[in-house]
Parts: structure tokens; sequence; C-alpha cells
């Protein structure tokens, strides 16, 4: 061994990789260099990204005020982003006050003492590419918002002084206390919510679970400051908090900025509410609740309350056991209620859980023969768990739980910022600091008799039977939401039986999964990079110096060939000492550019390596387009029946290769068939090969199909009582979207058709395909390659020509159009929604309409929903139809009328326009960058990789550097250039508005305004 004693080669070894081939180079080069000290940088592309990964830090401190906080110091953050997890939720509202802890949440955004006006926290977190929220549990409240790595030092001060020094504004109170209602308005008719506030009105009345959790005016009505600031002072408490911090800076400065700050929320020293662990009594009987749905649907949901789970994370026994009881394969309690065509669906998991109590739930979506006879579906869900207790939880199943966790994690993707620190900090509130961030999210800990005593509690006499159904007998009426409902308890007989029922002879636990992987590799991505305008900003943003960026200046623009064609350009740009920190970050900050698979005839298939994520993952999107399949309504809905059925046939076989971490879909898309394949990548190709094979036969009973088809039917008619903002996507699309086809169209062209029809259309409708995909991720190039083309090569089909590929077109409303369309829906909401057509896409213009977007959007939310408490729901923004631009504005509520909604909106136009050109330059500056920052977000999945890409392959142009002529438009556009884009299509010649007005079911109605149309509309000229 060449040994090297002296200090200046001991000083380095830090930079020496583990890795022992690079540890035999650096010692080699020691030696030939006389111990010389010299940086010593690997060129190995993986073993670089992979250190980037590995860079994300932790630490954990409890303030001296017992202030539980975890910092995350992530230098790929794209931006910096805080939680505060306060330990009160809605169990905690006083019983005379139902909702209190959501309204308050409300008002923490409205001003705080060195913040006073009540927009100025979403004017600040607007022009700063931030955004923040909240959500009120029933154990805790979680306030969160993520921001530009710039502005986080001052988003923390305004964030920290929720905590400290709220206003509780009278002026405002009022006003949120409508906005509440509105909340509560919009849901008074979703099922979920009606269903689960009449169970919990069948739970203990003494309990707090019993409760209306979300509140309303006639439960919030004459609270004031005073009561506010009372319950807060009573409840908020740094000891019940937990904070999350996530920066792309050190460890060290992230605790400098939090403890001035956090540390000054007073200490109450506040015991953490507790809660009785036993929310329904054990009762012999069988307690049935039967519940009347707005929607036609038909579910069996069973309940079994459960002692606390929170602190088994290492044994997950709630997790283990419902994982069994929704297992979807052969010998399944799903596989066996579909052969009997009692279900067509089920979910097992939990639905109640704090840290005093859980709960475990199976929901099962009914056949019309499992309405009929749900006491049947009864007795195979207790027998399976019967089953279950007499076997226990076997060794092989806990072992493939625990290797999937633990993959899952090792290769988890790294969400965002904002989301990071919302886990994290709702985490800290029940897990030890010391055992995060991994332990919740692993196994580690096999525990026959922890399983066995949850088990024990899967019993009748502590269940919940709840059916919601129509035609259901009800004899009562809940008080918040107007449900109808009965409520019964079956005792002697009915009971008795339920006792005895044993497991069913078909049923079995799910058998050794063989697709677990047993070993993944991930590859070094290869292909060209180019560092491109958009790299040099990533680059700036991460903090590397200006000498080093001006260094690289001259070469921006430049495409290589191969991760390390770039390393070695760099390393003869860089100084020595700047390699080791900006190697990385240049291969991570450069734009990947794809490269053509296949371009054959018959497809274009582009590949992309994952260069960012690093995961032994991939994504597939492949998209045939298929002759003839939505020439009319009838072939649209024999595609959306051969989806289904293709889905259904294969579910069984397919279960288990979704449950080791290997997803597919098959959707039908306006003429086409996407098949898409996700997850690791070691057996995808396989799996690609299999589902190809079986895509031009379907083996299905005609009972699975019957229930296939009401189920879509049911679909089709229940979309009349979605949201009116979901719905007006729908006539939004019909309005300006071809081809289309009515809900009503579909839905009388279903009617007829049947099984043997679906089978036809199954053998001929891939006859004539072309393909366009894209291959993203870990797997070999020339591998995905051959694979495709067998798959092409399986399927046999000829070319489908261009002129028989369905073209979507977007029509363009004509010049001055003011047309409103207008409906009635079965619900009571109304809503306006306004979109104002510009032009076809470009740069210039889409930079200017964001521009015009970011604080459009934060003033029209802030104005029609707190100021004027118009709704819940209202929102602003930029839009996109395909190639056509657009602005839209959307409101929706349960108290006025569209014609108030309307006249509101309306008047909103000039004053913001006013707003606009009264901005000084330094407000438009920050509203700059915050564009700029937004469009540098990267995709956080290797998902949202492959929709980009193939979004941009095939939609946009093959431009796959399109960020960086993006950024240089917005940089380019002047504020009186964005000025005279939003004069001129919101007041000015350029004005072309399609309102879509929407009636609330009891809501009055004048005459619309505007030139009426009707689906389809009454002009249309195609925009391309």
């Amino acid at each position: 061994m060449i040994r090297c004693l002296c200090s200046p080669c001991n000083a380095l070894a830090h930079v020496v990789s583990r890795s022992v081939w690079i540890l035999g180079v650096l010692v080699l080069a020691f030696a030939l260099a006389g111990c010389k000290p010299r940086q010593i940088v690997p060129r190995n592309p993986l073993l670089l990204l992979s250190a980037e990964r590995e860079a994300i830090q932790y630490r954990r401190l409890v303030l001296p005020n017992q202030l539980k906080v975890m910092l995350v110091s992530n230098p790929r953050a794209s931006r910096s982003a805080a939680a505060m997890a306060v330990g009160v939720g809605s169990l905690s509202d006083p019983k005379e006050r139902p909702g209190l802890s959501h309204f308050l949440e409300h008002m923490l955004f409205l001003g705080t003492e060195n913040y006073p006006e009540a927009d100025s926290y979403s004017r600040f977190m607007a022009s700063h590419a931030g955004g923040g929220n909240a959500y009120t549990a029933d154990d805790h409240t979680n306030y969160f918002f993520a921001v530009s790595h710039d502005a986080f030092e001052e988003g923390l001060d305004r964030f920290a002084q929720f905590f400290i020094a709220p206003l509780f504004d009278p002026t405002y109170a009022e006003r949120e206390m409508n906005a509440v209602d509105s909340e509560h308005a919009k849901n008074v008719e979703r099922d979920y919510w009606r269903t689960r506030q009449v169970q919990s009105r069948h739970y203990r009345a003494d309990h707090p679970i019993n409760r209306f959790s979300t509140g309303n005016l006639e439960t919030l009505r004459d609270v004031g400051r005073e009561e506010l600031l009372s319950f807060y002072r009573s409840r908020y408490s740094s000891n019940l908090m937990t904070l999350a911090v996530v920066g792309n800076v050190s460890l060290d400065e992230l605790e400098a900025r939090v403890r001035p700050r956090f540390g000054r929320i007073v200490d109450r020293n506040l015991s953490r509410p507790r809660f009785p662990e036993v929310y329904l009594r054990p009762q012999a009987a069988l307690r049935l609740l039967r519940i009347q749905p707005v929607a036609d649907q038909r579910l069996l949901v069973l309940h079994f309350p459960m002692p606390p789970s929170q602190r088994h994370y290492d044994a997950k026994p709630l997790r283990v056991i419902t994982s069994i009881l929704g297992n979807e394969g052969e010998g399944s309690l799903l596989s066996l209620l579909k052969q009997e065509d009692l279900a067509s669906t089920l979910s097992a998991g939990g639905s109640e859980s704090t840290a005093d109590y859980a709960s475990v739930e199976l929901s099962i979506g009914l056949t019309p023969k499992g309405q009929e006879h749900y006491e049947d579906v009864i007795a195979y869900v207790l027998g399976a768990i019967e089953g279950l207790r007499r076997q226990g939880v076997p060794r092989y199943l806990y072992e493939e739980n625990r290797v999937m966790a633990a993959l899952d994690y090792r290769f988890r993707e790294v969400p965002g910022s904002a989301a990071v620190a919302r886990r994290l900090s709702a985490l800290m509130q029940s897990v030890p600091l010391e055992d995060l961030p991994d332990k919740p999210f692993l196994l580690s800990k096999y525990d026959t008799e922890l399983y066995r005593k949850f088990l024990r509690r899967l019993t009748p006499d502590n269940m919940l039977v709840t059916l919601v159904a129509k035609g259901v007998r009800t004899d009562q009426t809940e008080h918040f939401y107007g449900a109808r409902f009965s409520y019964e308890e079956q005792t002697g007989a009915a009971y008795g039986r339920l006792l005895a029922i044993g497991p069913d002879p078909r049923w079995h636990l799910p058998a050794p999964n063989r697709f677990i992987p047993e070993r993944v590799v991930l590859r070094a991505p290869d292909g060209p990079l180019k560092l491109a305008g958009a790299s040099m900003y990533h680059l700036r943003d991460d903090g590397m110096p200006q000498p080093l960026l001006e260094r690289l200046r001259p070469l921006e623009g430049e495409t290589y060939t191969s991760a390390g064609a770039l390393l070695a350009r760099m390393e003869a740009i860089l100084p020595e000492e700047a390699r080791r920190p900006w190697l990385p970050a240049l291969l991570r900050d450069s734009v990947a550019l794809p490269v053509r698979l296949l371009d054959i005839p018959q497809a274009k298939v582009w590949y992309l390596p994952d260069w960012r994520i690093r995961q032994p993952k991939a994504e597939i999107i492949l998209k045939f387009h298929t002759d003839g399949a939505y020439d009319s309504p009838r072939r649209a809905m024999l595609a959306k029946l051969y989806e289904a059925a293709i889905e259904e046939d294969l579910n069984e076989w397919g279960y288990p290769i979704k449950e080791a971490g290997l997803g597919y879909g098959i959707s039908e898309q306006k003429g086409a068939l996407v098949l898409t394949l996700s997850g690791y990548s070691a057996r995808m190709l396989e799996l690609l090969q299999v589902l190809v094979e079986r895509l031009q036969r379907i083996e299905l009973s005609d009972t699975a199909f019957a229930s296939i088809k009401e189920r879509m039917a049911r679909g089709l008619i229940n979309q009349r009582l979605d949201q009116p903002y979901r719905q007006s996507r729908y006539f939004s699309r019909m309005l300006l979207r071809a081809p289309n086809f009515t809900r009503e169209a579909l839905l009388e062209a279903l009617e007829p058709l049947n099984l043997a029809d679906v089978q036809g259309f199954a053998a001929v409708q891939l006859r004539r395909t072309y393909l366009e995909g894209v291959v993203v991720g870990n797997l070999p190039r020339d591998v995905a390659a051959a694979a495709v083309r067998r798959a092409l090569d399986t399927l046999g089909a000829e070319v489908l020509p261009a002129s028989r590929r369905v073209k979507e077109t977007v029509l363009r409303l004509p010049p001055q159009a003011d047309w409103v369309y207008s409906d009635r829906l079965a619900v009571n909401n109304s809503l306006m929604h306004f979109i104002y057509q510009v032009g076809q896409t470009n740069p210039t213009l889409r930079g200017a309409l964001l521009l015009i977007a970011r604080p459009m959007g934060e003033r029209f939310h802030f104005r029609m929903r707190t100021q004027q408490q118009l709704g819940y729901i209202a929102w602003a923004g930029m839009g996109q139809m395909r190639r056509m631009l657009n602005l839209t504005f959307l409101v929706q509520s349960g108290q006025y009328p569209a014609d108030v909604l309307q006249r509101r909106m309306e008047a909103f136009m000039p004053e913001f326009i006013a707003d606009f050109k009264a901005m000084g330059e330094e407000d438009f500056e920050r509203y700059r960058r915050a564009v700029i920052l937004a469009k540098l977000r990267r995709p956080k999945s290797l998902e949202e990789v492959a929709s980009q890409l193939f979004w941009v392959a095939f939609r946009h142009d093959g431009k796959f550097d399109h960020i960086s002529e993006d950024i240089a438009a917005v940089e380019a556009l002047t504020r009186q250039q964005v000025e005279q884009v939003l004069v001129r299509y919101l007041r000015g010649e350029g004005k072309k508005r399609l309102a879509i007005r929407l009636l609330g079911r009891d809501h009055a109605a004048g005459p619309p305004k505007g030139k009426v149309v009707t689906l389809p509309a009454t002009v249309r000229a195609e925009a391309g």
C-alpha cells in the first residue's frame, strides 16, 4: 500500500468516495503527485447524481418554549417552505360552538399586529412565487406555505406572527364566517359529507366525534373577536405545536432564522387534549344505518372502531390487516363477492385516526343484487375476517409489506417543499423526533400478538353498518346536511347468525407474490444535455457565484451528446475548487433532451433517461390512435366499455403486480387507446408484452359486463350532480372543443350495447393504428426500443393514416363575441364562469398573461371571497385549451344566484385594470420574478416528467427547451406591453367572452345577458 503521512493528504480524507475504485485512483494520484493536495471529482454521472440525492440533511430541535422543530436542508428544493401543526382540531370545539377551530384557522390568515392588512399575506405570497393554505383535522390543525428562496426569511416572519399576534379583526370575522358557511354549503349535497355526519351522530353522544366539525352560520353566529381570542389563548400554545422548515440553505442558517421568530410564541403549558378511546360502545346487535344519497350509488360501509394505532408505526397493524382484507387478487374477498354478483369494488383502510383511537373501514360498491342481499355481503366480509383471525398474519405477507415499504421509502418521489413540511409537522404530533423522518414509513416489527389484538376488535358487536342507496327506507332527517336516513338495531336470531359465520372455503390468504422485486438496479443515465437559458437561472438560484456564472455564459445554448461530454467541457472551464460542488448541479440543471426511440410510419416514440428523480423506475405512455373509435356516440361508448372490460378482465391477474410497485392503466381518449406503465422498471417490459397480447380479446362473463355497463350509466347520470365548477368544465368542453358528444347522447348510445358488441370492437379496433409514445426513466434505450417494436409486431396492425386520426380542435369565438350559455342545475349552488379568449399561444402572449394572472388571481380571490363573501370557490387565472390561451374567472355560491355573481365579477374587471395601471415598478418586478420561478419549477415525479414530455413532443411542436424561450419572453416584456394586453382582451377591441351561467336548483334567475348559445354552440370557427 502506498501511504502518505504528510498532513495535507490526511486532510483530503473527507473528499474520498466510498467506492473502492475511486480510492485506488486517489491513492495512485497522490503517489504520482508527490502528495500535492488536489481535488479529485468522480466523473461517473451516477455517482455525482447519487451524491446530490443524499445531500438532504435533518436537524431536530426543541426550543425553550417547548416548540418541536424539524429543519430540512435540501439543496435541490425549488422553493422554501414551512408548516406548523397545532395539536388542536375540531374535537376541541366547545360543545356549543361546532366549527370554531375551523373558523379560527380561516381567521389567522387575515392580518397580524406586524402585518395588519387582511390581504397582506396573500399578496406577499402571490408576488414571490408562493402560496399557503391550512386544514383542520379532528385532532390537529395544519398551516403551511411555500415561497421563493429569496423571500423565505420574510415569509417565515409573517408566518410566525400567526401564532404570536393575530388580529382577529372584527371587520373580517363576520365576512370569514360567511366563507366558512359557503364551504359548508358546497358540501351539503356531497354524499361523503352527508354520510360522515349521519354516522358520527350515532357514535357516543358524550364523545366529541359526535359533533358537526366544519361549522356554518348557524353554529358560529355572533362569534366575535373576544370569543376567538379566548379560544385561541386557551388552545394554542407552543408546547402543543410542531414546526417543520424546508430550505435550500444550511441547517445552521435555517436554525438562525427559526429561533428568534418562533421562540417568541407563548408557552401556555397546556395539556394535550385527550379523548375517550371508545366512541362506539360494544353492543350485541347489528347496528344498521340506511341513508338516501343524492347521487345514484350503492355503497355498503362496515366501520369498526379500533384501539389507538399511531404509536405502533413499527408494526403497522392496520396497514397489514387492511392490505389482506382489501386484496383484489384470486381468492380474495372481492373476488368472492364478484363471483356471487354482489359487489364490483372494495376498499379497506382507516377512516378515523388520532392518538386516542383508530378505525378500520371496508367500503363495498354493491351490484343491484348486492343491495338486495346486503346481509349476505356482511356475512362474506365477517367470514373473511374470521378466516384471517384463525390463520393470523403469516410471516411472508409481513415480509412482502416490509420489503415494499423499504423500497418505496428508499426510492420515494421527493415531493414539493410544502408537502414535505406539511407531512413532517403532522407526524411530529404523534411520532418522537428521533424516529423522524423515516420510521413512520418503514415496517420493522412482526408482531403477531399485536395483529391478533386488532383482529379481535373486528367483530359484529363492535361494528356499525351503513347502507347508502336509492330507495332505502328512511324516517329521519339529519339537521346540518338534510340527509334522509333510518337507524335500527337487529338482535336475536339475525344477530346470532353473524356470530356463527365462518370463512367461505373459496376465500384464502393471498399467495406469495412472485412479483415483489428481488433486486433493483439504478442505471447511469445517458443522453444529450443542453446548457440552456433555464439552466443558468437554476444555477443562479442554486447559489452559483457570479464569477462562475460569467465563465459559463459564453456556453449558454450549447448541446452535449452525453454527460461525459458535458463534464469534460465543464472541467475545462471551471477552476478545480469549483468542480466538486458544481458538477452535480450542472448535470441536474442542464436541460435533458429526449431522443427518438422509434420514428417509423407506424409510430413515433421518444426516450428520456432519468437525470433528476434518480429511481429504479420508469414511465411509459403509449397512445394508439385507432380507426373511427370516436365517429359517433355509439363508437365512443364502445371504446369506453372496451377500456372498462379490459381493466376488469385483468384485475385479479394484475393486482399482485400493482402490489409489487408496478402499475398499469388502460384508458380511452377520443379515438385512441392509451396504455400506461409505471413503477419499478426491472420487469416493466415483460408486463408491456403481456398487456399488448391481451388487448384484442376480452374474456368476461355476461354478469361482469352487465355490472360494468350499469356503473357506467350511473356515472353519466351522476355527472349532473357534480359540483357546479366541475360541471362548468364539461360545458366549456362541449361549447369550445370538438369533437364531443353530450352525456345524454352517450347515455342513449350505451343502452343497447352488449358484451358481443364490445368483443367485436376489441377484435377489429387495433387493426389499424398509429402510435405516439414516450419512455422515461430507468430503462436501457436499445432494450426499450426493441420492446416497443415487439409490441407493435404483436398487434400486427396496419398504419393508420393521419386523415383517419381524431384531430381535436378548439373553437374560436368571433370578434367582440359576448356569448352566454345558461343551464339550470340539479344541485343548489350557482356558478358564473367567464372565459375570455385571447389568442394562439406564443411565448410573448403566454408570458403577458402569466404576468397578469398572478396579481389578478390573488386580488379576485380576496375581493370575491373575503371581502364580498360570494362563495368559498373563487378563482381567476390563465387557461389554455390546446393552443388557445384565455383568461378565466369563476365563482360558485350556495347563497347568491348567478346573476348577482355576474354583476360583481364584471365590476371587478375595471377595478383590476385600474389597480394594474397603478402598480409600482418594484411590485411589477416581483411578479415578473415570481412568474419566472414558477416556470423553473422542476417535475417532482417520473410520471410528471413523462406527461410533460408527451405534451411537448406531440402538442407543443417538440420545443423541448421551451422554458428558456418562455423566460426570455417574460424578461423582455415591459409593464406597458402587459397592460396593453390586459386592456385589449378584457375591455377593448380584442374582447371575446363566453359566460357559462349555471343556476342553482332553487335560485332565482333573470334572463341571460349576451348572445344565448346552446349545445353545440350557435357559431363555430375552427382555431386549430
